[in-house]
């Protein structure tokens, strides 16, 4: 059985929920809040995981790369912050950004952009989870908008980490979501805005 989730068919790999009749509108509440504001945390915690990198001068050979993803997330994270009506420098998620610090703080272009493509496409994955269970529009046209930048992400970064002519590694993904259960953790990271 394939349990690869197609990293750009994003058609393919979304729950099979049905969605609602009534679509909600207005500002987020309740299941879809609580989604949002974990987003918010993964965001930051991606955007600092870059900005670690760059301030280690991990990143030497590729620093515009790794500024703009990371501005990329910083722009996600204000806004679902927006939507939720919370602050953008809340806490980032510390089970993400702990978790994959070591692999960002390297000098190896491969590895970093490796270790990168593996968050983007956990982002990706949970993104497309999250659109199929988001009672809410807006909130859910948010997400879609951002995983398909997220996205777009992996495919830059499987060309970098050396698997750029590896179909596999462009179109499949065996990532699994993160999750709100595991993830909950959060804490300011040293990198926050």
């Amino acid at each position: 059985m394939n349990t690869h989730q197609p990293v750009l068919s994003v058609g393919r790999a979304a729950p099979a929920t049905t969605p609602p009749s009534q679509p909600d509108t207005g500002a987020p509440t309740g299941a879809d809040a609580e989604s949002l504001q974990f987003m918010l945390g993964a965001e930051l915690a991606a955007r600092d995981l870059y900005r670690a990198a760059h301030a280690e001068g991990a990143a030497t050979p590729v620093p515009d790369l790794i500024v703009a993803l990371a501005d990329n997330h910083g722009a996600y994270a204000d806004s679902l912050a927006a939507i939720i009506g919370e602050s953008a420098n809340e806490a980032a998620d510390a089970a993400v950004f702990d978790e994959r610090l070591a692999d960002f703080e390297t000098t190896d272009v491969p590895a970093l952009a490796d270790a990168a493509y593996q968050l983007e496409s956990q982002l990706v994955v949970t993104h497309v989870q999250l659109v199929g269970e988001l009672r809410n529009r807006d909130a859910a046209e948010l997400l879609a908008s951002i995983l398909i930048s997220e996205a777009r992400h992996c495919a830059i970064l499987a060309d970098l980490s050396g698997n750029g002519n590896d179909l596999e590694a462009l179109l499949e993904n065996p990532a699994e979501p993160l999750s709100p259960a595991v993830s909950s953790d959060t804490a300011t990271t040293a990198t926050g805005s």
